[in-house]
């Protein structure tokens, strides 16, 4: 239950997305 919520913050946080 904890992944589903750390996946979403991950995307967030990473930089690589954000390009």
């Amino acid at each position: 239950m904890k992944q589903t919520s750390s996946t979403r913050l991950d995307f967030n946080q990473i930089p690589y997305l954000a390009e």
